[in-house]
């Protein structure tokens, strides 16, 4: 570029590139190690980190979606560019461990600690950290910490945990259910009684290990903080809810159910593994799923949490997505994803067995059964609601609390399953977390959605896709920006023309319309550039150039304050349109 031209770079910035590869990525090929490599269905989704002098970025990743053909190819790219390695640890491992640990009060740990430099990206560069891992047993919580490898200060503390507060109950998918309404049901302190023992189910256990006499199966061992649960021969059909074993064994079915579910959907190779059960493992009202064992605890507190199928399924939806992307949800908008899916996946698991407008899209109505709601029928939350990702923004009631705001993404994805149809929806909706990052938010899930529907399906679910999370604020809720680079030159210099290059990049395929006007106070122009329309079959960035006459721009040098206007506006081939935005920077 000349030094006598005035440089701009409009960047409509979503982080998603419909691209061939991780060449498209920010971050140099250099950097970029591939971590992952799966194939799901006919498509192949790589994963790299991003690494620099060999030590890993925070969020630093890349994620590379093939499909066959390569229509519904895409790259999601959460690396950086421009970031240097900042220099030698001078803070010892065991001194970052011990700061971790003061910082978060951890008296007990139930797992060794675990830490390993990283490099945290702040304003443009980045900072050298130890990443501590802590699986605390009191307080109860996975933390992870940063802690800064020169000073040992506390960057950041985040709890791993992926919890579901509330109460539970293991019926068919609980007592409430069962019933058909919550009329004669109380918890009674885990006591039993004939109306609730006749609400049982007759089940049979599936996959249980051959010849063993306890609940360990092929997907599934569920134990007590007691140990082994085992009964002669397997049978444990005498078992009711006032014995503790009934929340393991409830702990048994409803996890093996939803994994058979996954496995009748083509997901054959997805957690194929025993998922650790601990039933009753905390006097605390309070089920979690700990990314760092890879197991789920379920609470006592108020009515068992093994006593409802919906918060065992809401638990196991969250080891599904970590399974798929590990660490998934370390962004708001991820977490709230989070929450959102498991919600799903147990309403949708609810949906197959007993198809039901009442009760399938309520979450958890024995576990709520104690609250105050004098509703007919209570629920933790629910997925049938028209709430929007702005609802549950920074500011409002929810303000980005995880369970509140995932209700605009299990809404969505409730919404889509009633219009497409329960497995077609069920398949896309768990065959889009391969495309997604650790750091992904509500954008890259729509998106993600939408390109692996013309995956599986050839597109032919796109528009619905793009009404109805459009209608949620999902697909468009992340906004555009422009941003001025590069130095201004006096007026005075001009002499016969001026050009105006600008970098226009687009994340995705569609088109963009510009404009520049130069103009001096109150809006009066002095040189108008003609408008131009762009259009890109593809991601990426190109160049385009305004003239204006060497007749307007004479007229600059004798004006006392003079500013460039540039306004834009996209629409891009998925749908979305951007609305205008424009930026202004005074030239004198």
């Amino acid at each position: 570029m000349k030094r006598s031209s005035l440089a701009l770079a409009l960047a409509l910035v979503v982080g998603v590139v419909l691209a061939s590869g991780a060449h498209a990525a920010q971050a140099p090929r250099g950097q970029l190690a591939r971590s992952d490599s799966t194939t799901s269905l006919g498509t192949t989704f790589k994963r790299y980190q991003q690494r620099v002098g060999g030590v890993p970025v925070l969020g630093g990743e890349v994620v590379v979606t093939n499909a066959p053909g390569g229509d519904a190819d895409l790259t999601l790219d959460r690396s950086r560019r421009g970031l240097r390695l900042p220099g030698r640890a001078t803070v010892q491992r065991s001194a970052a461990i011990a700061a971790a640990r003061k910082a978060t009060r951890a008296a007990a740990l139930r797992a060794a600690p675990r830490a390993g430099r990283a490099i945290l990206p702040a304003n443009g560069r980045g900072r050298l950290v130890w990443r501590v891992l802590l699986a605390s047993g009191r307080p109860l919580a996975s933390y992870e910490v940063l802690v800064d490898a020169r000073s040992a200060a506390i960057v950041r503390v985040r709890d791993r945990l992926k919890r579901a507060t509330g109460k539970a109950a293991v019926f068919m998918p609980n007592a409430v259910v069962a019933r058909g309404s919550r009329a004669g049901l109380a918890d009674d302190d885990d006591d039993d009684s004939a109306l609730l023992t006749s609400l049982r189910t007759p089940v049979k256990l599936e996959r249980l290990i051959a010849g063993t006499r306890c609940l360990k199966g092929r997907w599934v061992h569920a134990t007590l903080p007691s140990g082994e649960v085992c009964k002669s021969n397997a049978d444990f059909s005498a078992v009711t809810r006032a014995n503790d074993d009934f929340e393991a064994l409830m702990a048994y079915v409803h996890v093996d159910r939803a994994r058979a579910y996954l496995e009748s959907l083509g997901f054959t190779g997805l957690l194929d593994r025993p998922m650790q059960m601990l039933a009753n493992g905390t006097p605390d009202d309070d089920a979690y799923y700990d990314t760092d064992d890879k197991s789920i605890t379920l609470g006592t507190g108020g009515v068992d949490d093994g006593e409802d199928g919906d918060v065992i399924v809401h638990e196991y939806g969250h080891a599904v997505q970590d399974a798929q992307v590990r660490d998934f949800g370390e962004s708001p908008q991820g977490a709230a994803m989070g929450e959102g899916f498991s919600d799903y996946l147990q309403a949708a698991l609810d949906a197959q067995r007993a198809p039901n407008a009442t009760f399938n899209p309520c979450v958890a109505e024995w576990d709520a059964i104690d609250n105050e709601d004098p509703a007919p029928v209570q629920c933790l939350t629910r997925t049938d609601t028209n709430f929007t990702a702005r609802e549950g923004g920074p500011g409002t009631k929810c303000d980005t609390e995880p369970h509140c705001a995932g209700t605009a993404w299990s809404g969505a994805l409730w919404r889509i399953r009633g219009l497409i149809g329960g497995p077609t929806a069920d398949r896309l909706v768990v065959q889009s977390h391969y495309s997604l990052t650790k750091t992904a938010d509500f954008v890259d899930g729509s998106i993600a959605l939408i390109v692996n529907d013309r995956a599986l399906y050839g597109g032919v679910h796109e528009q619905i896709l793009r009404d109805v999370l459009n209608a949620h604020g999902l697909l468009d809720h992340k906004w555009a920006s422009l941003k001025l680079s590069g130095k201004v030159p006096r007026m005075a210099t001009v002499r016969r023309r001026k050009r105006f290059r600008i970098a226009v990049t687009m994340s995705e395929p569609g088109s963009v319309r510009l404009s520049a006007l130069v103009e001096r106070r109150f809006r009066r122009a002095l040189a108008v550039a003609p408008r131009r329309t762009m259009t890109f079959s593809k991601a990426g960035r190109r160049y385009v150039t305004f003239r204006v006459t060497s007749a307007g721009l004479r007229l600059l040098n004798a004006q006392p304050s003079v500013v460039l206007r540039v306004r834009a506006k996209a629409t891009f081939r998925s749908g979305r349109t951007l609305p205008a935005v424009q930026v202004r920077r005074r030239l004198r």
